[in-house]
């Protein structure tokens, strides 16, 4: 397994047990696909259970966190309108995978 998927997997397995979903396998899938695509942030939907079945991917550009009185928030358009949970919102951190795969490259 090379060293950015194995990062993204272990970052992926550790905030889905933080937030108590379940679906891991599912969500590295989806998001491994959408990662070779350059898309870095997710929108997590899930069920009763806390299954998730649906990862939406979300232009990181756009995706704004905002402390509220009810801990941090996210915009995913850009604005202060922030309405989405830390919880639902899944960002890769660009800066490690980018370093990572310059590792890799040296050797």
């Amino acid at each position: 397994m090379e060293a950015v998927e194995r990062y993204i997997r272990d970052f992926i397995s550790f905030e889905m047990s933080a937030r108590r979903l379940y679906g891991e396998d599912f969500v590295v899938g989806e998001v491994m696909h959408f990662v070779a695509k350059g898309i870095y942030a997710f929108q997590l939907i899930w069920g009763e259970d806390n299954g998730v079945f649906l990862v939406k991917p979300l232009d990181h550009s756009l995706v704004r966190g905002h402390e509220t009185p009810f801990g941090i928030m996210f915009s995913y358009d850009g604005t202060r309108n922030a309405k989405y949970s830390e919880d639902e919102t899944l960002v890769l951190p660009i800066d490690v995978i980018r370093d990572i795969k310059i590792d890799s490259i040296d050797g």
